[in-house]
């Protein structure tokens, strides 16, 4: 499977001062560091694009991820799908990474992925995307990805 690029955002108070990703793709052992995000309006807005290499995210598969904010408490994104994990407790965010062979080429992009999505992962996108603009109030946020962080993924 070729590089998948994906892009994570997080609202949080605005006294917080470090975000870091962390997920099941290489067993929650590396931090990904969000920066904030100086586009949006509101303060409190962190975000974070990441390009995994090769197989660390595999087509068809299913991984779980959360943030770590100042170092120590542990959260998830409320605009996006969860779900708690028995033993810990612990709410995790989910990211299905579309099959390849029923993938197809949109022109749309996922404001959390720029890889290919089947119908049903564009409903549910869809879906993530009118819920994280009501937290966000920002509609400007997709088009200026560019100047995310971005971090390649071995």
């Amino acid at each position: 499977m070729a590089a998948v690029q994906l892009s994570f955002s997080l609202r949080t108070s605005s006294s917080v001062k470090t975000v870091h990703l962390l997920g099941s793709w290489d067993n929650y052992a590396g931090q990904l560091p969000l920066s904030k995000d100086k586009t949006s309006s509101k303060s409190g807005a962190w975000k974070g694009t990441f390009r995994f290499q090769g197989a660390t995210l595999q087509a068809g598969q299913r991984y779980w991820y959360y943030y770590i904010i100042d170092g120590y408490h542990v959260s998830h994104d409320p605009a996006q799908s969860s779900t708690t994990e028995p033993t810990t407790g612990r709410v995790l965010n989910i990211l299905d990474v579309p099959s390849e062979k029923s993938s197809h080429k949109s022109s749309s992009k996922s404001s959390s992925s720029s890889s290919k999505h089947s119908s049903s992962d564009k409903e549910r996108s869809s879906r993530h995307h009118s819920s994280r603009e009501k937290h966000s109030s920002s509609s400007t946020r997709r088009e200026s990805r560019r100047d995310s962080l971005t971090v390649d993924i071995p």
